[in-house]
């Protein structure tokens, strides 16, 4: 297996692909940088790419796979503690009742912000016809991201707001048992809020997501082992057979 880190000259492009390159050097594979989809002519399948999301999804479509959006999975509602739905900016622009959280169903279309009235849906730049996840406001004071491979968790990392909110641990640890189609590597964020109820935010595929703060050698593991679920190859960084005990 090849690693292929996009990269700006000889330097990874940024902290998440600086932080799998350690990791992955690590463990000795080899590692190549590109900066450019087009310097990607020799990938082969059983090779895994760290890049943006369009550089990593357009890497994924050339092998025909398309990994499905898991942000709000039916199965983990009950955790959310806000109605959350689908619409389209179009829908939005005729009614809606303000404030409201929008974010895109195609992945970073544009950044998940809270409109308070029908005019900031222009800041998104789209097309009103898009398709858009919207939700009931929630004041989060605290936020957090878990992470998950192979259904165990590696480490919880704070990203944002005050330390003082802390997440209630048996909450993660329900929403992770019921969460019965986990793909075997994502993130759980979840916020606590000001009246310090533990909410899960969202659900992020790890194939492709920021490491904040995650060791090294354990964020390059995630990212394989989910990208080897994807292109149904080999988990070349399961040396202790953890897939086998793994059960969906």
């Amino acid at each position: 297996m090849i690693v292929y880190i996009q990269a700006e000259g000889n330097m990874p492009y940024n902290k998440n692909f600086a932080y799998a390159y350690y990791g992955f050097k690590e463990m000795g594979f080899e590692i190549k940088f590109f900066q450019t989809f087009e310097d990607l002519k020799e990938i082969n399948k059983e090779d895994i790419v760290v890049g943006v999301v369009a550089i990593t999804n357009a890497v994924l479509a050339k092998y025909g796979i398309k990994s499905d959006t898991v942000d709000y999975p039916k199965s983990l509602n009950k955790y959310l503690g806000r109605k959350t739905w689908v619409t389209t900016l179009n829908e939005l622009d005729q009614k809606a009742n303000y404030p409201l959280f929008i974010k895109p169903l195609e992945p970073k279309l544009f950044t998940g912000f809270v409109a308070k009235d029908r005019n900031d849906l222009y800041k998104t730049r789209c097309s009103f016809n898009e398709k858009i996840y919207c939700s009931e406001v929630v004041n989060f004071k605290s936020e957090y991201r878990v992470f998950v491979r192979y259904g165990k968790v590696l480490d919880v990392k704070h990203y944002s707001g005050s330390w003082k909110y802390v997440y209630d641990s048996n909450i993660i640890t329900n929403c992770l048992n019921d969460y019965k189609e986990q793909p075997s590597g994502f993130t759980l964020d979840f916020g606590v809020t000001d009246d310090g109820r533990t909410l899960l935010i969202e659900v992020n595929d790890a194939f492709s997501l920021g490491c904040y703060g995650l060791d090294p050698l354990a964020y390059a593991k995630l990212l394989e082992t989910r990208w080897a679920e994807l292109t149904k190859k080999e988990d070349e960084c399961d040396f202790l057979h953890e897939k086998n005990q793994f059960k969906k």
